[in-house]
């Protein structure tokens, strides 16, 4: 299993829990310098009651896998990002998993602003991704970004660490 940097023992399985992030849209907002890309989150698929994660209703962070090219080219390939229109943070950070760099795009502190997901349409994480973040413009969208394979593979964290899905997200 991938190492994402957290604590997270139980819930790792995305059908374990009711969050979902959909494929991205976009790009939105085209100017000289930056694309945006949106990706919807929900809390409403159904799962079984019995399941770890059943309740998970909010989202403290989101972690999704990225190229380690694009990590190291620019640590400021997200020019900005939102959710539902509200500024959170990002970090670029790079992993290692058996002899072999990735990187690691992290949206944090979501449940500042958003203590549980709006049951009414979700949440919407929207990146403005740098089109001149690397000389040949390789990191300029999802599909750029996460290029070991068909989909991104990210991770949403709960806010007390108790629950962590992982799940493809396509692109």
């Amino acid at each position: 299993m991938f190492p994402f940097p957290d604590n997270c023992i139980l819930g790792r399985n995305i059908t374990h829990s009711p969050i979902r992030m959909s494929p991205s849209a976009g790009p939105f907002n085209l100017t000289a310098t930056t694309a945006t890309y949106c990706f919807r989150i929900t809390a409403n698929a159904t799962v079984g009651w019995e399941s770890e994660c059943a309740h998970m209703d909010n989202v403290r962070k989101i972690d999704i896998v990225i190229s380690a090219d694009c990590a190291v080219a620019s640590r400021k390939l997200v020019k900005a990002a939102t959710i539902n229109g509200v500024a959170v943070q990002t970090s670029i950070s790079t992993v290692d998993w058996d002899g072999t760099p990735y990187g690691l795009l992290t949206v944090k502190k979501i449940t500042n602003s958003f203590p549980t997901v709006p049951t009414n349409g979700g949440m919407y994480l929207c990146l403005a991704l740098d089109q001149q973040a690397s000389a040949d413009a390789t990191c300029t969208s999802p599909r750029a970004l996460c290029r070991y394979g068909p989909s991104c593979v990210a991770q949403a964290i709960s806010d007390d660490f108790s629950c962590c899905p992982i799940g493809e997200v396509g692109y």
